[in-house]
């Protein structure tokens, strides 16, 4: 078998760039060979042919990534918010904006926003939400340890089970921000930390608003915040009216329900026995 001889670029090596556009006719006649030389033969043909699509493909590259059609494409900038500072897959912090972003049917839905987690109600208001964490029934909070702002919610003792968690007191615009870990890995979160733990914490400061809202079933929210300086610290205020008939075949019974909020966050050098 012969074919035509590529003269050797500098180093020795063939060429291969100058087998592009070119026909290569390869002439001969048949042999007699082994096994082991159809397989040389072979490997030697499927490396030459690997090459020279790679070379056709580097060369036309370079073409290919500047030609857009005449077309001036825009900027498309992404910015992305949510779960934070995650030590490991089961723990993180969840911020203000991610929270206040996703519509709230209740005020417990702010621990909604942790991963596999999910609150809900099997009857009417009036009680804690059922929780379930990575598909296991928490029922009210037995095993799902939560604060508000360091303090406690679980109640030790209650009818519905120990660890009851009724977070109706909670009013989510307050919410500032949201720690969460899951798992029984953690003996410093307590006896109810069995599947978990949820922190929420509260905003420092707040610009004076009220609002109104309304809607089906009877909905109806009046929401007032606000904070201001007082005694060296800063007095943060919240009160909400609420009602809602909701889509049960018993109307609510028309007297609703409200939340007050009062906390006062003393400064660092205060001499006021008010934050002593």
């Amino acid at each position: 078998m012969g074919a035509t001889a590529i003269p050797a670029s500098e180093g020795g090596h063939p060429p291969y760039c100058s087998l592009i556009g070119r026909d290569v006719a390869v002439t001969g006649r048949v042999l007699r060979m082994g096994t082991d030389d159809k397989r040389r033969i072979l490997l030697r043909a499927s490396a030459a042919v690997i090459l020279a699509s790679a070379v056709v493909v580097l060369a036309s590259a370079p073409a290919a990534a500047h030609d857009t059609g005449g077309l001036d494409l825009d900027t498309i900038t992404i910015v992305a918010t949510g779960i934070g500072a995650m030590n490991a897959a089961s723990a993180g912090d969840v911020n203000q904006a991610r929270i206040l972003g996703q519509p709230l049917l209740r005020p417990a839905a702010v621990l909604e926003s942790i991963p596999g987690l999910i609150v809900t109600q099997h009857s009417g208001e009036g009680k804690a939400n059922q929780y379930f964490m990575r598909a296991f029934n928490l029922d009210h909070g037995t095993d799902l340890a939560l604060e508000v702002d360091d303090m406690p919610v679980n109640l030790p003792t209650h009818a519905h089970g120990q660890g009851y968690s009724d977070l109706n007191f909670l009013i989510p615009e307050l919410t500032a921000d949201l720690h969460y870990k899951k798992g029984p890995y953690y003996a410093d979160e307590g006896d109810f930390a069995t599947a978990g733990t949820a922190r929420i914490a509260l905003v420092d400061t707040l610009p004076a608003s009220l609002s109104l809202g309304a809607g089906e079933e009877g909905y109806r929210r009046a929401l007032a915040l606000g904070s201001t300086e007082l005694a060296g610290g800063t007095l943060l205020m919240g009160g909400e009216l609420y009602r809602n008939n909701g889509p049960f075949d018993i109307a609510y019974d028309g007297s609703g329900s409200g939340n007050m909020f009062v906390n006062n966050r003393c400064g660092t050098s205060s001499p006021s026995s008010i934050c002593h």
